[in-house]
């Protein structure tokens, strides 16, 4: 028996319809017969409020448009009191405005909360409210939420975002119970949607069409979905055949929250295991001296260098009266390595326990602090400069030459770090945090640095990279702040080659080192975390190695030469 749904006769209203999945419930409500009002932000020539209307137009349906934002309370009395004068009645409220604010706990800010709150949740009340008396006098009127995924099951750096579609699902059990039975209240929560925005994604990476099959790999049905599907979905829930579906979220994801992992089957699944308990606020800088078979790093706010002997498994601790933030070995000069303090590089002797100062970063805003520093193959220092509130595209990267002058090579940068350099020298491979990428520069023995490309743009919900080393074929091993691992990217073609894991959130730096290289040495942190995260992950703070004796590891510590 042929199955159809007939909606003729019924009023539509969708919200965002000038693009994606509002555009595709539109257009499949048209194709049910339904009159259909559709609202965005942009103006009513614009060429895709054109394509809109035609989209509706041509399935024989009457089709209304009404500029509105949907935070706006006035905006939104007006978009309902056209619908009602132009048609005179209002069967379905299709909520499905709003957009991507992803910023992560730790980072967003009021602002943005605020404005994920009012687009993403509030809007949806508002809207709903100033409707039911019209879907109430239908007997059969019917609100459709749209909500995400992500209300089920999240990954990391999608917050305030995932809160707020969380949170839907309790507004469709709301609704559903306290305005039933006249109107029906169901949640649609879609996944993974081909549309214009996630294109503008893929072409974010070196390859897209290898990372849209990479996303398309990662979903059972082999396929990503599309917003005439979606739209099909509500249309389904909207007819009257779908009258015992009330107050719950209908999942359409193409099993991808089934899954557990993320990567490929390939995977050699190396996981790290504890080498040292440490409390770290942000352990950083880790640096291996094989001469001494020692590892250092620091504590960055604490002003603590960590000194630890592999074979004597021996800990000492080096107090400064301010933060370090990177350790370079000196060529030449037994027991003295170079630290970065807050504005100054000094010499330190790791036997004598004094230092003197090397170079005063005079000029630098007192806001302004050093932050991870490498010396390339040549022996030239460079030093990332960063904002002490973080978040702010105020920092630089220097360059300072062995007989210590020194430049800026870029500017209006978040947070410099990891900076490494492929076996043959030719390129510098470097982090700047706060916009998530990874960049590849051509390099020369000269310091200078040429053309750029980013080569990876980390997904949210990988955490944020953070310090960096390279092995002799060129992948890169990350440290992922807010991922729980090492990454390990293949710059060539932007792909995700395999991953180590490590027990605690924030990961910052890492190494290779001992025996041959062999190992991988990882420091992590506790900034950041809430109390309840410190108990979960009681280890964070601490150094973590992960045996790595297939791997051919890239040079990770050149020394500073001077002249």
């Amino acid at each position: 028996m042929a199955f159809t749904i007939d909606l003729k006769e019924k009023v539509v209203l969708v919200t965002g319809v000038s693009s994606g999945i509002g555009l595709g419930v539109a257009r499949e409500f048209a194709r049910a017969g339904a009159d259909v009002a559709g609202c965005s932000r942009k103006a009513a020539n614009d060429e895709s409020i054109v394509t809109y209307v035609e989209a509706v137009e041509s399935e024989g349906s009457r089709g209304l448009y009404v500029q509105a934002d949907v935070t706006k309370e006035q905006d939104l009395e007006q978009l309902v009191r056209k619908v009602i004068d132009t048609f005179g009645r209002l069967d379905i409220l299709v909520s499905n405005a709003g957009m991507n604010v992803f910023e992560g706990a730790e980072h967003c800010d009021e602002e943005h909360w605020r404005y994920n709150l009012d687009l993403n949740l509030a809007s949806h009340w508002r809207l709903a409210k100033l409707c039911r008396p019209y879907l109430k006098q239908t007997k059969e009127g019917v609100i459709l939420l749209m909500t995400s995924n992500h209300a089920f099951c999240t990954i990391p750096g999608c917050f305030p975002y995932n809160v707020t579609k969380t949170a839907i699902t309790g507004l469709v059990h709301s609704l559903a119970i306290e305005w039933g039975p006249e109107i029906r209240t169901v949640g649609v929560a879609p996944g993974f949607i081909d549309t214009a925005g996630n294109d503008t994604w893929f072409n974010s990476f070196p390859d897209a069409n290898a990372e849209r099959q990479r996303t398309v790999d990662h979903h059972p049905v082999k396929k990503l979905g599309t917003a005439e599907e979606v739209g099909a979905l509500c249309v389904y829930l909207a007819s009257p055949i779908a009258c015992f579906i009330s107050g719950t979220t209908v999942l359409m994801d193409g099993g991808r929250s089934a899954l557990m992992q993320d990567f490929n089957n390939e995977r050699i699944n190396m996981k790290a295991n504890l080498l040292y308990r440490c409390y770290d606020t942000i352990g950083e800088a880790v640096t291996w001296l094989p001469d001494m078979k020692t590892l250092l790093w620091v504590d960055i706010d604490s002003g603590i260098l960590h000194q630890y002997n592999l074979e004597s498994q021996k800990m000492e601790e080096h107090q400064f009266p301010e933060m370090i933030t990177a350790v370079i070995p000196w060529k030449g000069h037994e027991h003295e390595i170079i630290l970065a303090m807050k504005n100054r590089l000094v010499v330190y002797h790791l036997v004598e326990r004094e230092y003197q100062v090397l170079l005063e970063l005079t000029g630098l805003h007192s806001q302004l602090r050093t932050n991870d520093c490498k010396a390339s193959p040549e022996g030239r220092i460079w030093c990332g400069v960063m904002h002490l509130m973080e978040h702010t595209r105020t920092g630089s990267l220097y360059c300072i030459n062995n007989d210590l002058s020194w430049v800026s090579v870029l500017t209006e940068q978040y947070i410099p770090n990891g900076m490494v350099w492929n076996k043959a020298g030719d390129r510098m491979y470097y982090i700047d945090s706060g916009r998530g990428c990874i960049e590849e520069y051509g390099y020369s023995c000269s310091a200078k640095i040429t053309w750029r490309r980013t080569v990876v743009q980390v997904p949210p919900e990988y955490g944020v990279p953070d310090g960096m080393t390279i092995d002799a074929d060129g992948l890169l091993w990350v440290a992922h702040w807010g991922g729980f691992g090492v990454y390990i990217w293949d710059p060539d073609t932007g792909k995700l080659v395999d991953k180590v894991d490590v027990p605690v959130p924030n990961v910052a730096s890492c190494t290779f080192g001992g025996i041959g290289d062999s190992r991988l040495f990882i420091t992590t942190a506790l900034d950041g975390l809430s109390d309840m995260e410190r108990r979960e992950y009681p280890l964070s703070g601490s150094v973590f190695v992960v045996d790595v004796p297939k791997v051919v590891p890239g040079e990770n510590h050149y020394p500073f030469i001077t002249d």
